[in-house]
């Protein structure tokens, strides 16, 4: 059997030094954090089942449209006299509206509730726009002003919830609180 010459040893001192990384600029971590919540992100395309008027649902993904305020599920409002269950109407108006058909989302965010924040279209139209300008949910002005003219057309026309008088959803869910649980925000 050959002897084979023996390998010589490398000291630690010996070891190329690298340069300390430098920590990563709060930029480059945002960045780095989207990117990755963008490879973690489901799809967000799919039949949606509509939770309320501004919140829908694709393959379990819990999803609230962004820029608008609809009235909450329980909520009443007055048109013609009579009081009516315009939470219900703007939820019915939604559904009718998606039908069948594939909704597509491109998320923005997600809320304190750690729904998806979307803008979502169906047949190559923005669902949130719809719904404002058919006067089933308000502009968010607390967050967007995108669909303000889609408001005031509403209101021009007294569609939906402009037929009549209503209190805007955020103050109605502030005042139909029940302890510290939340109403359907």
């Amino acid at each position: 059997m050959p002897i084979r010459p023996a390998q010589p040893v490398t000291r630690p001192e010996q070891l190329p030094i690298s340069p300390p990384r430098e920590p990563a600029q709060p930029q480059q971590q945002e960045r780095e954090a989207t990117q990755q919540q963008e490879r973690e992100a489901i799809p967000l395309l799919g039949r949606a089942s509509v939770i309320d008027g501004d919140t829908i649902d694709i393959h379990g993904a819990r999803i609230r449209l962004s820029g608008i305020d609809a009235p909450e599920s329980s909520q009443t409002c007055e048109a013609s006299g009579k009081t009516y269950r315009c939470g219900q109407r703007a939820s019915m108006a939604l559904s009718d509206f998606l039908e069948a058909r594939t909704v597509e989302c491109s998320q923005s965010g997600t809320d304190r509730w750690h729904r998806i924040l979307a803008k979502c279209r169906v047949g190559g139209a923005d669902i949130g726009e719809w719904m404002v300008s058919e006067g089933w949910a308000i502009a968010y002005r607390k967050y967007s002003l995108e669909y303000v003219s889609a408001e005031e057309t509403a209101r021009i026309a007294k569609r939906g919830i402009w037929a009549g008088t209503f209190i805007p959803p955020e103050e109605w869910r502030k005042g139909n609180r029940k302890g510290d649980a939340h109403v359907n925000q």
